[in-house]
């Protein structure tokens, strides 16, 4: 498949028209990813929210 008019073989004759795509469906499939990238973001507070004090992080370690 052609990814531009100038790689459109001569056999096909000239080119009569272009398909570019729509803003529009740009707008759906950002939306369509918002979902997830929150839930990632939902994740990504909750472990740093968990996450141990440093002073505790340096005990655990001593410990052994």
């Amino acid at each position: 498949m052609a990814d531009s008019v100038r790689q459109v073989p001569e056999k096909y004759g000239p080119v009569r028209a272009v398909l570019r795509p729509r803003l529009g469906s740009y707008g759906r499939r950002l939306r369509s990813c918002l979902g997830p990238l929150l839930l990632t973001a939902l994740l990504v507070l909750f472990l740093w929210a968990r996450r141990p004090a440093p002073g505790d992080a340096l005990l655990c370690v001593k410990r052994r």
